[in-house]
């Protein structure tokens, strides 16, 4: 092997140029989350358009300063990131999520480690998630993202990601876990 094929190998390899976008695209396609910790409920969706289901995971037990946090831990593969973070809330409702009135609803505060970014379905996402007990998970495929990696062997990138560390996240409202909701604070945000 000479030296020029020895560094389009480790580019290719390393995640940079061509092939690294390529598998980068591959990476977006799916949402796998797996979680444990209180929770209950099932809810289906195809795209943020038609989703239903109701959903609940981990709980508050208490009102004063010595509340008991019961949050549901995720290990989670979404997109470009993968990592662990814990929430408690739900969702519920029948109808589109983001389009007022809003008949569809996710409420949940959350806490990260290690910098981890839970990343929300997209709003192509078609997918599942189930949650009996102490156990779930979550499946979601992103159809533009699987366009988007075939079209890209040919040259087009219809995403605007090639080179991008990142997939980009879908925006939606998230309450930090802390002190602050002891005071109800956290129950005001969770209604709007």
């Amino acid at each position: 092997m000479n030296r020029l094929s020895i560094v389009v190998l480790a580019a290719a390899l390393g995640g940079c140029g061509y092939a690294g976008d390529r598998l980068n695209d591959a990476r977006d396609i799916l949402h796998i989350d797996f979680s444990l910790g209180p929770q209950l409920g099932a809810t289906a969706r195809f795209t943020h358009i038609l989703q239903a289901g109701v959903s609940t995971e981990g709980t508050i037990i208490g009102r004063e300063e010595e509340d008991w946090y019961y949050d549901t831990a995720h290990i989670a593969w979404n997109g470009r990131w993968a990592g662990i973070h814990k929430r408690i809330g739900h969702e519920a409702g029948i109808g589109p999520e983001t389009v007022e009135p809003k008949w569809y609803r996710r409420r949940y505060t959350a806490e990260y480690e290690e910098e981890y970014k839970d990343q929300k379905r997209t709003p192509d996402e078609i997918g599942a998630s189930v949650a009996a007990g102490i156990a779930g998970g979550e499946l979601g495929f992103r159809p533009a993202e699987f366009f988007d990696f075939l079209l890209g062997w040919f040259g087009p990138d219809i995403m605007k990601d090639d080179g991008q560390a990142a997939a980009h996240e879908d925006k939606e409202r998230w309450v930090e876990v802390g002190d602050s909701c002891c005071d109800g604070e956290c129950e005001e945000e969770w209604n709007r």
